[in-house]
């Protein structure tokens, strides 16, 4: 018996064990799919994800850098993308899964990936709280309920997310390591930013490629607060000052080493529909429901949409933060400590305990979002609140404090006496009722909610199995088994968020992405002479109501049907293009002409369709197989000649309204006054031209306008018979270049000079970081001669 004691307490001590069993819980999630050859697809796996991907790593096997995507949208940026993350490091993995097996194995990829910033994201949990000084039990315990939480899994479909939040634990780890140094108080000067600024601009750049500004820019904000905050209690304001010179030099060397995708970012952030900020009500759409907190102890209160019976607000992953019951349940007891100014731990005292707290009250205050008066206000007066969606994802530091508190919790767990030990056995015998009267009000009360029934349940046998673990206490200690306690409560752990989170991620067969369906063989031929467009209400109904409906992630037809109907972007997978574009940015023009467009009705858009180079139309029909019918549209304009040109003003609604109402207009109406052209109101002659690629060239047939019917954009340049021409935006968001004779020859091009720029930046960020790290081996080296 004490040799298995002995095993055990070897085991928990062991860093190797603690990583394998927080790596267990991911593994066991996602690597059950995996094995049977089954990938993540629902919602934006199947249509931004992995079509970014695929139409990026063919262009790369055609020989081009990935800039611009021609399928969607007339044409919108590709690699500026923030979200596609085609430089974050880790998804280097994804081409060689891409070139072995092709888009199956980049579907498998990018789930094996998710499973691994699972375990990575648990395993930075661990070493921040290692940092912190907790106990191995509590970083095991820390690294699960982060892994395996409510905010990760049941956000595990949207990959940015997942791939930045889980670089938060690690910046913040390296950060505490940095401050509790003694390097850091006693060294000084050219020594400091050696030794601890490469492995942290290394951190940041992982993160800042990753994919999410908005989980990047949470964290920015977290990693400031933090590390002033605990500089300035360690080493007053010289630590203060020492630390905010190396951040600073850090985020200039991380900003280096990222510039190649965040500069065309920035430039299509300032060209979207976003440049200036997300509109009021899109932004505060997904604020934290405050009914949602109640699911912190019990997830699966307003039902799981794995489940089919989700009835809560809006999304269920938007607001999911549960961590475990267990975990949670601790985290809440060390405000008993701190209001009862007898808190005593050995490595949080009362004071950072509080502000933990005051964290988690502020942090969740911003997550109600517009369910306070504090989210709108500073959305109003506040920069940068303004430029993202969805407040609840600050859950995600209410969660990473959480968790601290409940490892402080977990080192603080012991078995109670006196008045505690009444009240814990008292409590222990109500988590019992509960789960039985939860059973019995199935059966006798038909009129409540049977998510509230089976979720109280679940959450009164998690409190019983609590109090029982606190009860037994005693008897382990006695027995020396305190180890053995300690991985029965992690495997309790475990077993809480793995249940919690097993039906929160839908698969399909990795067969999915690449089975060529009928109606895409069809649309192929009839899409070469242009686009496809599928207005906003039937997208809306189809995506939302039909294939990913919120309440229900379940099927209620064969999935591949999701590609049949061409639903955007999954276009991509078999290059069909479309004038619709399912994209966190887009092109500003583009965005006011679209939503101009469904304003408009089915005769007026029948006209406007053509300018767009859309060739079908997609529509609702019951009576098809599929639920919906392609109309072909006559005469679609990709690329034209026109003679002549007229000025227009800059409105899309009075250029439609021109070209509805058909007033003689022949040729593009141009938001150019200088063009220098009559207009003779010649007949148009069509150019054939695919306009599929980054770059085009056409010949014009005489003197006048080449009209294009792609998105206007910066960074498209021009050239007429080589010599470099500007290029005009004509009928509000396309574009036109003047040709001066018959047969000159027309080349565009998409070359940004953001892209440009940018790789030159990162190029020096990488030489200069190849420097920092020389340099601190050789300080070393001769530290040690």
């Amino acid at each position: 018996m004490n040799k298995v004691k002995t095993i055990f307490s070897a085991l928990i001590n062991s860093l190797i064990f603690r990583l394998l069993l927080i790596a267990l819980g991911p593994l066991i999630l996602i690597g059950r799919f995996l094995i049977h050859g089954k990938v993540l697809f629902w919602g934006t796996p199947s249509l931004q994800f992995i079509p970014w991907w695929v139409e990026g790593l063919r262009q790369i096997r055609e020989g081009a850098v990935p800039l611009w995507n021609a399928f969607n949208g007339m044409g919108a940026p590709l690699l500026a993308n923030y979200q596609t993350a085609f430089f974050y490091p880790p998804n280097l993995v994804l081409y060689l899964f891409y070139s072995l097996w092709s888009v199956e194995g980049l579907a498998w990829g990018f789930t094996f990936l998710a499973m691994l910033h699972l375990i990575w994201a648990g395993w930075g949990m661990l070493y921040f709280l290692k940092q912190l000084g907790a106990s191995p039990f509590a970083q095991v315990i820390g690294g699960l309920a982060y892994a395996l939480g409510g905010y990760l899994v049941g956000r595990l479909e949207f990959y940015s997310m997942i791939w930045t939040a889980s670089w938060l634990p690690w910046i913040i780890g390296y950060g505490e390591r940095l401050l509790s140094s003694n390097e850091f108080k006693k060294q000084t000067g050219i020594f400091l930013f050696l030794r601890w600024a490469p492995v942290f601009a290394f951190l940041f750049s992982c993160q800042w490629l990753a994919g999410h500004a908005q989980l990047s820019w949470y964290t920015l904000v977290f990693v400031i607060i933090w590390i002033a905050s605990r500089s300035f209690s360690m080493h007053q304001w010289r630590g203060l000052l020492r630390a905010g010179i190396l951040l600073g030099f850090v985020g200039i060397l991380a900003g280096l080493i990222s510039a190649i995708q965040l500069f065309p970012t920035a430039e299509y952030l300032l060209h979207s529909q976003r440049s200036s900020e997300y509109g009021y009500d899109d932004a505060v759409v997904y604020s934290y429901w405050p009914w949602r907190f109640l699911t912190l102890f019990a997830p699966d209160l307003f039902g799981n949409p794995g489940m089919g019976n989700y009835w809560g607000y809006a999304s269920y992953w938007e607001d999911a933060a549960y961590i475990g019951l267990i975990p949670v349940g601790l985290a809440f007891s060390t405000l008993r400590g701190v209001l009862s100014r007898r808190y005593i731990h050995p490595w949080l005292t009362r004071k950072q305990v509080s502000g933990l707290w005051l964290g988690v009250v502020i942090f969740f205050i911003l997550a109600l979002g517009k369910n306070t008066p504090v989210f709108p206000f500073l959305y109003h007066y506040v920069p940068t609140f303004n430029l993202f969606q969805a407040p609840s994802r600050w859950m995600l530091l209410v969660v990473f404090l959480l968790i601290i508190l409940a490892s402080a919790g977990i080192d603080s767990w012991k078995h109670p006496f006196g008045k505690g030990l009444y009240w814990l056995r008292l409590g222990t015998a109500g988590a019992f009722a509960i789960t039985l009267g939860a059973a019995v009000a199935s059966l006798v009360f038909q009129n409540i909610r049977l998510t509230f029934i089976f979720s109280t349940a679940i959450m009164g046998f998690w409190a019983l199995l609590g109090g029982v673990f606190t009860l037994v206490i005693p008897w382990f200690e006695k027995k020396g088994g305190e180890s053995v306690w300690q991985i029965l409560v992690i495997l309790a752990v475990g077993a809480d968020l793995l249940l919690a989170g097993w039906n929160l991620n839908p698969v399909v067969s990795v067969d999915f992405y690449s089975e060529m369906t009928s109606s895409e063989t069809v649309l192929k031929a009839k899409t070469s002479a242009g686009r496809v467009f599928l207005s906003d209400a039937e997208e809306y109904f189809l995506k939302f109501k039909r294939f990913f409906r919120f309440q229900d992630y379940r099927a209620i037809e064969p999935w591949i049907h999701l590609k049949s109907t061409l639903l955007p972007n999954t276009n991509l997978y078999s290059r069909i293009p479309s004038a619709v574009n399912f994209d966190p940015f887009v092109p500003k023009y583009y965005s006011e002409w679209m939503k101009a467009l469904n304003q408009r009705d089915e005769d007026q858009a029948t006209v406007l369709l053509p300018w767009m180079g859309v060739a079908v139309w997609e529509k609702l029909d019951g009576a098809s197989p599929l639920g919906v019918r392609f109309d072909e549209i006559a005469l679609p304009v990709q690329v034209a000649w026109f003679s002549c040109a007229q000025s227009a003003p800059d409105s899309a609604q009075w250029v439609m309204q021109m070209l509805v109402e058909k007033r003689e207009v022949k040729g593009p109406l141009l938001l150019a006054s200088d063009s220098g052209a009559s207009c003779l109101l010649e007949d148009v002659v069509l150019i054939h031209a695919q306009l599929n690629a980054s770059e085009i060239e056409v010949v014009s047939p005489g003197a006048g306008w080449v009209y294009f019917s792609q998105v206007f954009y910066p960074g498209w340049q021009a050239w007429v018979d080589g010599q470099v021409q500007p290029i005009y935006r004509a009928n509000y968001a396309f574009m036109a270049v003047y040709s001066p004779r018959e047969g000159a020859r027309i080349e565009l091009k998409y070359n940004p000079a953001s892209f440009r720029f940018g790789k030159l930046l990162s190029i020096l960020g990488i030489i200069l970081w190849g420097i920092w790290v020389g340099g601190w081996v050789c300080y070393n080296q001769r530290q040690k001669g």
